[in-house]
């Protein structure tokens, strides 16, 4: 059975460029201070990037457990002790 290319589909090249473009577009909303005041993170990733749902959340679950390691990268044993204790309490 023969089967069609996409003619929508997009490239690789394509496919880079778009991603080459959010690059540069998530750099250049990082690098202006109060960026984040004007236009909340979920509704830049969203609306300029394109992002959908998941992704967001995603993004959103990785930089707490990111933020969570570096507090306990960086905590005494007390701490750590601490934060298991507030962590096991729902």
């Amino acid at each position: 059975m023969f089967q069609w290319t996409d003619l929508w589909a997009a490239s690789e090249k394509e496919l880079a460029d778009i991603g080459q473009i959010r690059a540069t577009a998530l750099k250049d909303y990082l690098m202006v201070p109060g960026a984040m005041d004007v236009i909340p993170p979920d509704v830049f990733y969203e609306k300029f990037l394109g992002l959908g749902r998941d992704q967001i959340d995603l993004i959103k679950e990785l930089q707490l457990k990111g933020i969570d390691e570096d507090i306990r990268g960086s905590a005494t044993e007390e701490e750590e002790e601490l934060l298991d204790e507030s962590s096991n309490v729902e």
